[in-house]
């Protein structure tokens, strides 16, 4: 038997050796190309190279001859049109067959000459700038390297500087890169055939349903036969994305979209009532591919705007099941409804449970306007229980946000601006253990400015976020104002292709700090837990009253996070939390917590679980969470 295995290795041994014997061992060199370009020619080699080492005497000359072929279409890529190259057939020391390549490149051929030529509607007078505007905005200035992949990208985006607005259907006529090889230079001429001016006619909508075909009123505002313009299609889809009635939304003039998209998504659609989305808006007959054209002349050319949708489902029920390890066991579930009475209103009705923490609620949410703001509306019975701390309370609120679309907003340098404001009438019943029972009738007006400057929403690793709030209330029954300021900021730098350092910051105050002047408990400040401060159980720390711990008039709260990832998915953190609530700086004692966790990449942000020691009570505490701490 040690024979037959001692035959299989000696065999296998001499065929990976005679195998290597015919891969060819390549070198480029050259005195004058970079070693860029030089890794750009072997790579173009290696296939050709593999071949070999199955190929018969006559084949492998031929192969050696499409080697030199590969060569001058690699250096003519990178601009390089008369070079001179040498390919000399040798062997190394082991017998192994190999190319000895010698280039000298020549020189690298630029750009000389531009001829930009326009036809069709583009070319009258009355778009004179904006034939000056796509002339400006070519990509390749004269005297620059001439390369295949960069003419090729910007013949891509002169078309679609035109195609994008005004002229749907325009296109390349003729394009050519005529090389002067003794002189390396290179003359380009294009020509663009813009075709009539699209102008955008009436609205036609297709797989509304149970939502009112209306809505699209709400959003889309042009005048008829108003030029098209790509942007403005856009910026419609994305208002109609953001109301959250559609699982897809699509605007287009696209003479062939339509068919193409009912029949796509309907294919991939296993709840959708097939028929109810061709029909439900009298569109039956879809057959765009067959649209005639209404041509207003023969420069323009009336094309109907597309809105095509496909609608969530108008009822449903999402139940959930969540850990947390302040709380425990969470549970929750929610009804939802896109329309109420034929109107497109969002109902959300649900109850949650956990240890401490109960409720029921239900809220209205209207659809977002055009400037990206959303009204809602809510009740909520809610009952809290922690730390000593009883509340139930019973209210009515308004907020208006602007989470919705808008393009009056649009992102600057990745910069996001969002706007929340809340009023809150609310009549809370609360027991402090051990101290007293009472009842609060407050109402609340709180506003919030949030600045987002993050690379990434749910997992960053540069950036900033930055939030301040407002607040003011009143005490009903004894008519006694209070405020509250609260400041929060978190940054992210990455320190290495694996590390990020987070650092977090938060500061409060509430006015007045008189202990008598009741205000509602959620107001005021109390920290400690997994996105506070880790060592320390859930809103922990605050001020004492009987067995309670309280809102305190004052927080600030610092931390310093180091993650790294040792894969694609999983990690490590290591962590400094600091920080108190309290009601006068004279009494502030600062509670330590400091640790390490595991962390893992999920589509929601990081899940974390950290092991922390809490300084101040000499306690080791668990904690896990979904998502960045802010």
């Amino acid at each position: 038997m040690s024979r037959f295995f001692i035959f299989l290795i000696l065999q296998l041994l001499i065929t990976t050796s005679v195998s290597a014997s015919f891969y060819p061992d390549i070198m480029v060199e050259s005195k004058n190309l970079s070693k860029e370009t030089i890794d750009y020619v072997s790579n173009s080699l290696t296939s050709i190279a593999k071949l070999v080492e199955c190929q018969d005497g006559g084949e492998i000359e031929r192969l050696r001859r499409r080697s030199y072929d590969a060569v001058i279409s690699a250096l003519a890529a990178k601009g390089y049109f008369s070079p001179k190259v040498n390919l000399d057939i040798g062997h190394n020391n082991q017998g192994v067959e190999k190319w000895n390549i010698t280039i000298d490149s020549g020189k690298q051929a630029t750009v000389s000459n531009l001829e930009l030529n326009f036809l069709g509607r583009i070319s009258h007078h009355d778009y004179v700038d904006r034939v000056k505007s796509v002339r400006d905005g070519w990509v390749i200035p004269l005297g620059h390297v001439f390369t295949n992949s960069e003419w090729s990208e910007a013949k891509k985006k002169l078309l679609n500087s035109i195609v994008s607005k005004d002229f749907l259907f325009a296109r390349i006529m003729h394009s050519e890169a005529r090389i002067d090889l003794e002189k390396s230079e290179v003359f380009l001429s294009i020509t663009i055939d813009s075709g009539p001016l699209v102008l955008m006619g009436d609205i036609q909508t297709y797989g509304f349903h149970n939502i009112p075909s209306e809505l699209v009123n709400n959003y889309i505002k042009y005048k008829k036969f108003e030029p098209f313009d790509q942007d403005l299609l856009n910026d419609w889809q994305q208002h109609l994305q953001s109301t959250n009635l559609f699982k897809v939304a699509l605007v287009t003039i696209d003479t062939i979209a339509p068919d193409y998209f009912l029949k796509k998504i309907i294919s991939d659609s296993d709840y959708l009532d097939k028929q109810s989305v061709f029909n439900s808006d009298g569109n039956s007959n879809v057959n765009s591919g067959l649209v005639d054209l209404v041509f207003q002349n023969k420069f323009e050319v009336i094309l109907p705007v597309h809105v095509l949708v496909v609608e969530l489902p108008l009822k449903k029920v999402v139940s959930s099941i969540g850990v947390d390890d302040g709380s425990g066991v969470k549970l929750e579930s929610v009804y939802k409804q896109n329309v109420i009475r034929g109107m497109p209103i969002i109902l959300s009705a649900g109850v949650g449970v956990d240890r401490g923490h109960q409720r029921l609620f239900m809220d209205l949410n209207l659809l977002p306007k055009i400037n990206g703001k959303r009204n809602s509306f809510g009740v909520i019975c809610d009952n809290f229980d922690n730390q000593g701390l009883k509340v139930t309370r019973f209210a009515l609120g308004f907020t208006r946000s602007n989470y919705g679309y808008s393009s009056v907003y649009k992102n600057n340098n990745n910069v996001y601006y969002e706007t929340n404001f809340g009023s809150l009438l609310a009549y809370d019943q609360i027991h402090i253990k051990n101290d007293s029972k009472f009842s609060l009738p407050t109402i609340t007006n709180s506003f919030e400015l949030s600045r987002n400057r993050i690379d990434n929403k749910y997992n960053p690793r540069s950036g900033n976020i930055i939030v301040i709030g407002l607040g003011a209330g009143l005490v009903l029954d004894t008519v006694n104002p209070y405020a509250r300021v609260k400041f929060r900021s978190q940054y992210w730098w990455p320190l290495s292709n694996i590390g990020v350092i987070t650092i977090r910051s938060e500061f409060g105050k509430i006015w007045p700090s008189d202990k008598k002047i009741l205000i509602p408990d959620d107001f005021g400040f109390r920290v400690g837990g997994a996105r506070s401060i880790r060592g320390y159980s859930y809103q922990s720390i605050g001020c004492q009253r009987g067995f309670a711990t309280v809102g305190a008039s004052m927080m600030t709260v610092a931390s310093v996070e180091y993650s790294c990832y040792f894969t694609e998915r999983w990690g490590a953190g290591f962590f400094v939390d600091v920080g108190d609530a309290f009601n006068s700086l004279d009494q502030m004692d600062l509670a330590l917590g400091y640790g390490i966790g595991a962390r893992v990449r999920t589509p929601a942000g990081p899940l974390s679980l950290d092991v922390a020691y809490g300084h101040k009570h000499n306690d080791l505490r668990l904690h896990f969470s979904l998502g960045i701490a802010f």
